[in-house]
């Protein structure tokens, strides 16, 4: 998530463990802005795997 610039939206933990069909939401870290469109800042995790939005 450092990497694209963002930082979970809800939790404020280092750690968040999620499984097959949870809703992930993320914001950009202080900072940076949207670079991908809002909507991909609301994903869901899909066996395992999330698609990251970015921030720049």
């Amino acid at each position: 998530m450092r990497k694209h610039h963002i930082e979970l939206r809800w939790k404020y933990d280092k750690k968040l463990y999620s499984k097959t069909e949870d809703t992930i939401e993320f914001m950009c870290q202080y900072g940076y802005r949207q670079l991908t469109p809002k909507h991909t800042f609301r994903t869901t995790c899909r066996e395992g795997k999330v698609v990251y939005p970015q921030c720049g």
